[in-house]
């Protein structure tokens, strides 16, 4: 936190929008300035965010010790869909035999189809722009990436390497519709959420259907 804030990399042309901050950039570098121009600080904004960033170092690390093919994270106030089982199911069903990362939810604000390519009726592209990391699925392929950018401990989980990933591998990169899982600490609090804004309001334009999960 005592560091200065990054600056743009010399050469590279700067991010200048939340758009260009998930799709049209050309350094990962340059992302990480906007962000923290944008926030007037570091972009790891607190000890949970890189105890975040340490506890998935180990978890990747001993995935590839051990040779495990796939893996799936789960943070520890994850609430899941009502209907997992069959949700889950179906998504598997439609679910690309060459995935990468699977989300199994995430913080979609924006609908737009470029943002969201639908895939199935339970799957669609994030395309570097789902920021969420409290269920994710991953691919031994995708480990020694995932690893090297948690590493850096310059970004936060979500915008940092899960958003890359899906950027950088955006045909096998996939999101549970509904989502299978949400954090249940952004519903902790009847009528409220994170940042003062009204909880039913911030369900709808994450299409979460508050009902359907176990609460």
């Amino acid at each position: 936190a005592a560091q200065p804030l990054a600056q743009p990399p010399a050469g590279v042309r700067p991010v200048t929008s939340a758009r260009e901050f998930y799709f049209d950039h050309d350094s990962q570098a340059a992302r990480i300035a906007f962000e923290e121009a944008r926030r007037r600080r570091k972009a790891i904004g607190s000890a949970g965010a890189w105890a975040t960033l340490v506890t998935w170092q180990r978890i990747l690390e001993e995935a590839l010790a051990e040779g495990v093919s796939t893996l799936l994270v789960l943070a520890d106030d994850v609430a899941f869909h009502r209907d997992a089982p069959a949700l889950f199911a179906a998504v598997l069903a439609e679910l690309p035999p060459d995935w990468l990362m699977l989300q199994l939810g995430t913080r979609q604000a924006e609908w737009d189809r470029t943002v969201a390519a639908a895939v199935g009726r339970h799957l669609y592209r994030g395309n570097g722009a789902a920021a969420g990391a409290h269920a994710v699925g991953l691919r031994a392929e995708l480990f020694p990436f995932m690893l090297d950018m948690v590493k850096r401990r310059d970004m936060p989980l979500d915008i940092g390497a899960v958003s890359a990933a899906g950027r950088a591998w955006r045909e096998r990169c996939f999101v549970v519709t509904p989502n299978l899982a949400i954090q249940a600490g952004e519903a902790a609090e009847p009528g409220t959420a994170p940042g003062g804004r009204d909880l039913a309001e911030l369900a709808r334009s994450l299409r979460w259907h508050l009902p359907d999960y176990d609460l």
